[in-house]
């Protein structure tokens, strides 16, 4: 992990050294919108009470600082860091027993950005991203609630895509979909366990990261 964001600063550096010029520049962006994660959506597990609901959408954010160099008139290269929180999951029974996954990522991108007019532009983005997820489950029959939590990390890549649109000024609006190569860990809770989970005495352990789609609303200002 420490060699992996060690040459994302590098590169970094490297494309802000190389690429200065009067029309290049920095910009600051937040983007909330909603996010899909691919987990399970039907319960089938042995002994379990009926099921209650299943939520797979939520709201998700993410926040981005980059810097983009004019290459021709109307096209832009460079490079983005981002953080998103990818928002959760959650499968309920009748029972009141819940498991929940939530997932958050950093990630490092090339951009590329090209003016259609004055006004609009189209944006393609492409990378890493270092994934957190998190599996819980709230147990009526336990004490305190809540089970032992797992944890399990990956480095996955990512893609980005939208439209732009100049305001006013400095600042941008635009809408964008993102899309997180993970595992499609959809359709029954039986199948989840029998592929993703590993369940022991004390604790389950969650072993892939599910598959994220996104879409945002996002306002970018643009330092000159």
């Amino acid at each position: 992990m420490l060699k992996v964001f060690t040459l994302i600063i590098v590169l970094s550096f490297s494309v802000f050294i190389f690429a200065q010029n009067a029309e290049s520049g920095f910009y600051f962006g937040y983007q909330p919108g909603a996010s899909l994660l691919s987990t399970p959506e039907t319960a089938t597990q042995t002994g379990q009470s009926a099921l209650k609901g299943s939520r797979r959408y939520s709201f998700s954010y993410n926040v981005n600082a980059g810097y983009q160099y004019r290459l021709k008139c109307n096209l832009l290269l460079g490079w983005e860091i981002a953080y998103q929180d990818d928002g959760f999951s959650t499968l309920t029974y009748a029972s009141g027993n819940e498991y929940k996954i939530t997932s958050t990522d950093v990630s490092f991108l090339l951009t590329t950005t090209y003016n259609i007019t004055n006004d609009y532009n189209v944006f393609l983005k492409g990378g890493i991203t270092s994934v957190t997820q998190e599996y819980s489950i709230y147990n009526i029959s336990r004490p305190s609630g809540i089970d032992p939590f797992s944890k399990t990390q990956e480095i996955l890549p990512v893609i980005s895509l939208g439209l732009g649109y100049k305001i006013a000024g400095s600042f941008d609006l635009y809408l964008a979909y993102r899309h997180l190569f993970g595992n499609d860990l959809s359709g029954t809770d039986d199948a989840f366990i029998a592929t993703s989970l590993t369940v022991g005495s004390n604790q389950s352990i969650y072993k892939d990261v599910a598959r994220i789609d996104a879409v945002h609303l996002g306002l970018k200002y643009n330092f000159k």
